[in-house]
């Protein structure tokens, strides 16, 4: 299976050759991820993909949905691939339809994206990066708008496998996927036009680095949107919670709508505004049959949607978009 894993990294960085980069770090960089891609769950992950037919899509529709058709196709092949998906759960974004298979994601992500269009940055024949692209649901929403480039990093296997099995299908040439944390930024120095940072900067011990080596790591005039938990109120203030947050341990700075925007301008980026705040709910996430574990419902207060189960504010969602 390493094979197999080997290859589709060779593909993505085949899109990152001379490009003014140091090519042969971001390799190195890309060999050192191959342990994470040999433990059993990974291993079954890339035999899954690698077990899906080679069949081509004669129509690919972004709209809610992710799209891809193929009237020619048999019940019997489709169902082939629909059961070869389904062994790729959880799937946390989307909803993909695939040949007929409605792969119903944890997030309904297009409520995220519905909330950002009208406010996006200028993508055609720009160089995007998308960090946490997790199945790559909001890359395959970039395509319409014309990119150069959109690149994907998530260092999680399974969501490597994802987004193989997706662009397996829907081919798109520009798309570029790699398992890289955000520690990996520094690789890329001043490389991006735009690049989007959706539901990761809570998870940071360190949000401010983690701006930092974004800011290094866009072109100048550059654009960052920034979607993240943020919690009411007029004062510069955030919380950190004492042990989890929505029973998440890996949640540490939630910041108000003014904290957040103190954060970006203090590092420099300019023209800072919030486009949108919005409490989260459970038409937007929710456990289904392609994630069958814990989901909002769960985390919030039985007695009182207003709070977590551990008493905080429940989560509401801010985008800030700033240059």
């Amino acid at each position: 299976m390493i094979e197999i894993y080997q290859n589709e990294i060779t593909k993505n960085l085949l899109l990152l050759q001379n490009k003014k980069l140091d090519f042969a770090l971001i390799e190195k960089a890309a060999a050192a991820t191959y342990p994470n891609f040999i433990n059993p769950d990974a291993k079954r992950f890339g035999e899954v993909f690698s077990n899906l037919p080679q069949v081509s899509a004669n129509k690919v529709t972004i709209d809610k949905a992710i799209e891809i058709s193929n009237h020619e196709l048999s019940n019997q092949e489709k169902l082939e691939i629909s059961k070869l998906l389904k062994k790729l759960i959880p799937w946390r974004k989307g909803p993909y339809k695939i040949f007929d298979t409605v792969i119903d994601a944890e997030w309904q992500s297009f409520y995220k994206w519905d909330r950002l269009k009208d406010f996006l940055p200028d993508l055609k024949n720009k160089t995007v990066l998308d960090i946490g692209a997790n199945s790559g649901y909001y890359m395959f929403k970039m395509l319409p708008y014309a990119p150069k480039l959109v690149m994907g990093i998530d260092p999680k296997p399974l969501f490597f496998y994802q987004f193989s099995a997706i662009n397996k299908y829907l081919e798109a040439p520009n798309l570029c996927y790699l398992p890289f944390k955000t520690d990996h930024l520094p690789l890329l120095p001043h490389f991006f036009n735009v690049v989007f940072c959706m539901g990761i900067l809570y998870h940071q011990r360190s949000p401010l680095d983690l701006l930092l080596k974004i800011k290094e790591s866009l072109r100048r005039n550059g654009s960052l949107v920034l979607e993240t938990i943020t919690i009411p109120g007029d004062d510069d203030l955030m919380l950190f919670p004492t042990d989890r947050y929505a029973k998440m341990r890996n949640v540490y700075f939630i910041p108000t709508n003014k904290a957040l925007l103190n954060m970006v301008t203090r590092l420099g980026f300019k023209d800072a505004k919030i486009i949108s705040t919005a409490k989260t709910t459970i038409l937007e996430q929710r456990k289904t049959a392609w994630m069958t574990h814990e989901s909002l419902a769960d985390f919030l207060d039985p007695l009182d949607q207003t709070k977590t189960i551990e008493g905080y504010p429940a989560p509401e969602r801010s985008i800030a978009s700033k240059k």
